[in-house]
């Protein structure tokens, strides 16, 4: 039970940079190209 939930814990700390990574590259490319971001 209580592993469950560190799993799912794990799980979404993970998303939760993933989604961070994303919005930072993306925003690193808009600036650097011109305003141009793709998804």
């Amino acid at each position: 039970m209580v592993e469950l939930l560190v799993l799912f814990h794990r799980a979404v700390v993970d998303l939760q940079r993933l989604v961070v990574v994303q919005r930072c590259r993306g925003e690193l490319e808009a600036g650097g190209r011109g305003g141009r971001h793709r998804q």
